[in-house]
Formats: C-alpha cells, sequence, structure tokens
C-alpha cells in the first residue's frame, strides 16, 4: 500500500486545528504557535519521503523465519542468535550488536521502526536500513 499524501495532509491540517486551538486556549500567541506549525509541517513531509523511498521487507527478502518459532519466546534480544542455523548465526554475529538488536525487536518483538528508532536515538531510515541489510544475510 503506498502513501497517500493527499489523505495525510487532510489528517495533518485536522489534527493541527484541534492543537492549534488548544494552543490558543492555553495563551500561546500565534508567534509562538507558527514554528510549531512549521516543525509538524516538516515532520509531515520527512514522513512523505520515507514512505516513497522505502519499500516493506517481506518474508520472502529473507530466510530467517525467527518471528515463527515459538523456542524464541524463552530468548531476548541479546541471545537469540543462538537458535539459528551455525553458518546463519557465524554471518550474522559480525555485524554491530546494535543492529542485531534492532532486528530482533523488530521481527520477534513486532516493534515498528520508528519505535526502535526512538529506542537507539537513531533515524528511522537508518533503522530500516539496518533491518534490510540483515535481512538480506
Amino acid at each position: 500500500m503506498g502513501y497517500n499524501h493527499a489523505q495525510a495532509k487532510k489528517r495533518f491540517l485536522a489534527e493541527w486545528r484541534i492543537k492549534f486551538r488548544y494552543y490558543r486556549q492555553n495563551g500561546l500567541t500565534l508567534e509562538q504557535i507558527l514554528p510549531l506549525y512549521k516543525m509538524y509541517n516538516a515532520e509531515l513531509r520527512s514522513d512523505r519521503c520515507y514512505y516513497e523511498q522505502t519499500e516493506p521487507l517481506t518474508d520472502a527478502e529473507h530466510d530467517l523465519r525467527v518471528a515463527e518459532e515459538p523456542v524464541l519466546a524463552t530468548y531476548n534480544e541479546f541471545n537469540w542468535l543462538d537458535v539459528l542455523p551455525d553458518e546463519l548465526a557465524r554471518q550474522l554475529s559480525g555485524l554491530p550488536e546494535e543492529r542485531l538488536r534492532a532486528f530482533y525487536l523488530y521481527r520477534v518483538q513486532r516493534y515498528t521502526q520508528k519505535e526502535i528508532a526512538v529506542k537507539f536515538h537513531k533515524s528511522q531510515v537508518a533503522v530500516h536500513f539496518w533491518i534490510k541489510q540483515i535481512a538480506e544475510i
């Protein structure tokens, strides 16, 4: 499913009207509200760029079926490589731990890329790149 900018903009404007009323009721001036509007609008544009330039990962893009293995419920983001085949675990063990943890959170714990980005203080695009890189192994 593609990104629908018109729908996103309509939703943004509806939410912004509510926020604007809230800010005015709490005593903010138009000069104080304008930078907030610019910030929220920049976030909308950033999301548009992200969704137009990325594709979601599909199960066909990788061989790791970790989310379907019930044995992983006993593992955590630090030791989940122990249940993988030796060759695959060896390939993955060479990657930075932060990227492996992000992949685990995405595939097993079902975190969104945005939640992972917040947790690691990285951009959502960087997290997407990490996950895609590991999925291609």
